[in-house]
């Protein structure tokens, strides 16, 4: 029958004197609901679960009890799912029993898919309207019920598969949803319901369900995961729109389906699923990350050995360059994981002076590690051999410490720049420190007003980098050659006492100003760690670098974008790491007290100068490393006194490069042959004649780069300072500028394989 005639046939026995029950079989789902709807106003709903016990099994005697003395008309319903579950013989003889009871009222007994079942009752049943069939059906339920142990944690709030606590909640799904796969949540195993006409899959673990039901994952070991993840994996899996083979293909759509769970719960999930993709494939061409998932069982393994398998390779065996590379890959296309990292950088310190090689500069967190692990790798290693490591672990910090041309100033900001690396005041730095303290070789400069009185500043955009001292020119050098960039510049000394107020002079005769004031804010400051009394080691370099990164970036997208056609970088100070270092303190006591850091003291007339201080601006201005008595230590580094690198500041012309200049070594200087009474010269090609001309080579610059006679692009260079046999590195400049890095020669000795022993 229809729908429509079977409720034609109830609205008439509900209008007549009958108080025997009728019965209703609906086939489809989607007409027991609209059935139940019908009916569902006016009229008393009994649903079989108010008499199931914790068990889940239905208690017949009160069900009856409860019906036979019900007044009116009352719909039975989900009473078939519990007798299903019960087998063919119960469900038979209970629905044949309730047909036999004497109401005091109505009964329609609303049942679902149990046409087979009913088909060999009493015919008179049916011929009366007793039976009635909705639809036709041969099966008595398509879904598959998983009992699924209690033991099992399920994240109910990620789970949209339909589930249910107990049996006691079956027949709503069963009855009122057109649902594949059910999960019911319960201690009952298929053995306690030996008959049950339900589809029953007794599963032990959701680990066990995926390995048996999708081949392929056959292979996953259930230590691949948490119980929560497979049982989630699951889930997703019995869901009609997603399987296995699109997963593989693009994790990150499970999001979708996750969508009841935070950001973190969704993101965590995928990065396990992925995970467990490259358990099941491996990493094809990538020797580091196969390691890595062969040594790892759980995604925290996983993460842990990505960050820390390197520590399993000795720096020394020949694979850890290898290594080092693809992890630093691999490492930078994920998203950081500072605990990770943390964790690791605590971990290398047991390496020792060896720790330094098995850090990168993917994080701030290593860039500071790598610069706290220097003094002891300088303990054991050379200078050389340092720059050689950060050129491979940090190339910013060894860019910072590259040479650069400060005219008779050269060996001092080298020996600095080297000092405050390694937190060590070299004895080569002091005897220079000290010898400037007496020779004040820095008044042989002009001061930075003259430099600037030289130069074109109404159509130049001026950027002002408050505490920007002339050691940082070598990285800002090399930061313009990568961005294809000009780069000039000039050194004067700033007003005494190096302090800002007596240096922004300067400031109002450029057209317009750009002004920098995070770096001067950092050595003040002493933000995060950057404090000399909690860390010792120079850890504030990585933001001092980074500082300059983005005035250079700045710079060059106003250059690229045309908005400006020159820029000048001035400061006003710069900043003394050594006056930090040296921890001391002047033996005399001023009548005033000692300001910025003690580094500069207002004059008094009951004073008397010290020795190692000039006089200027009505201040006394410390030309060493003292403090003046009463005054607070710097945190970080200090200025307002006349060290070289308080008082030298540079004044940086940037501009856009105009056509790319091509530089290429002449085949006939790939070797070159030097001796005792011969100089070794090297030939050069530039695409364009230039008049100022230099290379860099081993740290040091020549200027001696000649045309050779009737050619107009191929340049001669001596060098009389390399003698020895081997490979030998150069860049190319025009002015300051590096037009070309990184070209190397063999030098040989002449005649030294014509030497013969007997």
């Amino acid at each position: 029958m229809t729908r429509e005639e079977v409720c034609t046939k109830i609205d008439k026995y509900l209008s007549n004197d009958s108080h025997q029950p009728i019965m209703v079989d609906v086939a489809a789902i989607t007409e027991l609901c609209q059935l139940e709807n019908h009916y569902n106003v006016g009229h008393t709903f009994l649903k079989a679960s108010k008499f199931v016990n914790d068990g889940g099994f239905l208690m017949m005697d009160q069900l009856k009890n409860e019906v036979q003395t019900q007044h009116g008309v009352v719909f039975l319903t989900e009473i078939s799912t519990y007798l299903k579950l019960q087998g063919e013989n119960e469900l038979k003889s209970q629905l044949r029993a309730l047909l036999d009871i004497q109401l005091e009222g109505k009964m329609i007994i609303i049942t679902h898919a149990c046409q087979k079942f009913m088909k060999k009752f009493d015919r008179r049943l049916f011929d009366t309207n007793r039976i009635m069939f909705i639809g036709a059906s041969d099966d008595a339920n398509l879904s598959k019920i998983f009992f699924i142990s209690k033991h099992i944690p399920l994240n109910y709030d990620l789970i949209e598969t339909a589930f249910a606590h107990s049996l006691r909640e079956l027949p709503v799904m069963l009855e009122k949803h057109d649902i594949k796969d059910i999960f019911v949540i319960t201690e009952l195993t298929k053995g306690d319901i030996p008959n049950t006409l339900l589809d029953i899959r007794e599963v032990s673990s959701s680990h066990e369900a995926l390995v048996n039901f999708y081949t392929e994952l056959m292979t996953l070991n259930k230590a691949f995961g948490t119980e929560e993840q497979w049982t989630e994996l699951l889930r997703i899996l019995q869901h009609e729109d997603y399987e296995w083979s699109a997963i593989e293909k693009n994790p990150d759509l499970l999001k979708m389906v996750l969508s009841k769970g935070t950001a973190s719960t969704q993101n965590a999930f995928v990065e396990w699923i992925k995970f467990i993709i490259k358990k099941l494939h491996g990493a094809k061409g990538n020797e580091y990350l196969t390691a890595v998932i062969a040594k790892s069982n759980t995604v925290e393994e996983y993460k842990t050995w990505l960050y820390d398998y390197l520590l399993e390779i000795d720096a020394n065996d020949g694979a850890f360059q290898h290594y080092y590379k693809e992890r630093k890959e691999l490492l930078s296309s994920y998203e950081m994981d500072s605990n990770f990292i943390i964790s690791y950088c605590k971990k290398v310190t047991a390496k020792e002076s060896q720790a330094l090689y098995y850090l990168t500069d993917n994080t701030k967190i290593e860039k500071e590690t790598i610069i706290k692990s220097i003094s002891r790798f300088v303990a054991e290693h050379s200078r050389e051999e340092l720059e050689d490591a950060l050129k491979k672990v940090y190339p910013a910090l060894a860019d910072y410490l590259s040479p650069y041309n400060y005219s008779q100033f050269s060996e001092y900001f080298d020996q600095y720049k080297y000092s405050k690396v390694i937190n060590t005041i070299t004895p080569r730095f002091t005897e220079l420190a000290e010898q400037e303290v007496s020779e004040r070789h820095f008044l042989d400069l002009p001061p930075r007003a003259k430099v600037i009185d030289k130069i074109e500043k109404k159509k130049s955009h001026l950027y002002f980098v408050d505490a920007l001292g002339v050691e940082y020119l070598a990285y800002i050098q090399e930061q313009c050659y990568k961005r294809g960039l000009d780069f000039s510049a000039k050194i004067g000394y700033c007003n005494l006492p190096s302090i800002t107020s007596m240096n922004k002079e300067f400031v109002d005769e450029f057209s317009s100003c750009t002004s920098i004031k995070n770096l001067d804010e950092l050595k003040h400051d002493g933000q995060f760690d950057y404090n000399y009394e909690k860390v010792k080691q120079p850890i504030h370099l990585v933001e001092e670098l980074a500082i300059i990164d983005k005035v250079i970036y700045r710079i060059d997208s106003d250059l690229q974008q045309g908005s400006l056609e020159q820029v000048f970088i001035v400061s006003d100070h710069g900043s003394s790491r050594m006056a930090v270092i040296a921890e001391s303190e002047n033996k005399w006591e001023m009548s005033e007290k000692g300001q910025h850091s003690g580094r500069c003291c207002p004059k008094s007339d009951l004073d008397i100068k010290p020795d190692c201080a000039i006089e200027e601006n009505d201040f006394y201005i410390l030309l060493n490393y003292d403090r003046f008595k009463g005054s607070r230590k710097a945190n970080v580094e200090a200025h307002g006194g006349a060290s070289l690198e308080e008082v030298l500041v540079p004044i940086i012309e940037i501009t856009k490069r105009g056509q790319a200049i091509e530089c290429k070594l002449d085949n006939t200087s790939k070797v070159v042959t030097s001796s005792f009474k011969k100089i070794a010269k090297i030939r050069i090609y530039l695409s364009k004649t230039l008049d100022d001309v230099s290379i860099l080579v081993d740290g040091k610059y020549y200027y001696s780069a000649q045309l050779v006679d009737g050619q107009q692009y191929i340049y001669d260079i001596a060098l009389p300072d390399i003698k020895k046999a081997g490979r030998h590195t150069f860049d190319v400049l025009v002015g300051e500028s590096f037009v070309a890095k990184g070209i190397s020669f063999e030098m040989k000795k002449e005649g030294a394989n014509e030497h013969k022993f007997f």
